[in-house]
Order: C-alpha cells, then sequence, then structure tokens
C-alpha cells in the first residue's frame, strides 16, 4: 500500500494571492516557477515540496495557510 502524501493547494489558493494583488506571474517571478506549473497548482494538480516552499515564502504565509496534504 501506498501511503505517500501529495501537496495540493487548497481551494481558496487563488482567493489568497489575488487579496495580495498578485498575478500568478508575479509569484512566478518570485518563485522561479514557471506561470503555466502554479496555474497547474491552482487548478488541483499537486505540487512538489520545494515549490510549496517557494510559494509560501513568496505569499508570506504558512504551509497549512496554503496547502493540505493528501492521498
Amino acid at each position: 500500500m501506498n501511503t505517500k502524501k501529495q501537496i495540493y493547494a487548497k481551494a481558496d489558493f487563488e482567493s489568497i494571492r489575488l487579496k495580495q494583488g498578485l498575478s500568478l506571474r508575479d509569484i512566478a517571478k518570485k518563485t522561479g516557477l514557471t506561470p503555466g506549473v502554479l496555474s497547474k497548482m491552482e487548478h488541483g494538480r499537486a505540487i512538489m515540496p520545494r515549490s510549496a516552499g517557494k510559494i509560501c515564502k513568496a505569499l508570506g504565509c504558512d504551509f497549512d495557510s496554503l496547502f493540505d496534504l493528501r492521498g
């Protein structure tokens, strides 16, 4: 049985980003991730732990406010 957890953006991730006045391109510039990766994450794709850490730092938020572990 595989018990590996994956990281997903919370449903309100986009609203948190927008409240800070940031576009996906803004976050991409701050993190080095592509806008496409960020868009896919925002729409339900899992993200790598390192990428999640970069996003938390860029938004000044803790992991639990932005992401869920599932699996």
